[in-house]
């Protein structure tokens, strides 16, 4: 609620300053007044139903980016975001059968909670773009994806 007050407040400080630089340049206000205008409307209508939902609203729109978590040497991850990086490197790979898949993805978390896929050694990790490249111990024979350890 305070803070719809205070942006009200500052837009509407911002656009009578406008408004006077305008007049005093001789430029055409009539955008600048009717934004001027639309603010004054908009702080007299305030309620508070109003607020809660423009909350809501602007809330939703706060867009959150995790990417610096990923932007770490392989061997720095956490253990749930090296599990994320594995499934996505799993799911990128060429792999048809949904059920072979799903038994990658169990075997590679399986190695990294056990701390045999740690070390950067183990596994070729992008840090720039935070994506695994590839896993040396990886093996593909005949279609199946197997992991020597």
């Amino acid at each position: 609620m305070e803070l719809l007050k205070i942006k009200n407040n500052i837009d509407n400080y911002y656009y009578t300053e406008l408004l006077k630089v305008f007049k005093k340049h001789k430029r055409n206000t009539d955008y600048i007044e009717s934004k001027l205008n639309e603010v004054k409307n908009d702080e007299e209508s305030i309620t508070e139903s109003e607020i809660s939902e423009r909350v809501k609203t602007e809330s939703n729109k706060v867009i959150f980016s995790e990417d610096y978590h990923y932007k770490k040497s392989w061997n720095k991850l956490s253990l749930v975001h090296k599990n994320i990086k594995a499934k996505e490197f799993v799911s990128k790979l060429m792999i048809k059968n949904v059920d072979d898949k799903k038994k990658l993805e169990k075997t590679i978390i399986k190695l990294i909670k056990e701390k045999k896929l740690t070390k950067k050694d183990k596994v070729n990790y992008d840090s720039v773009n935070g994506r695994i490249v590839s896993i040396p111990d990886l093996i593909h024979i005949n279609g199946n994806y197997f992991i020597k350890i």
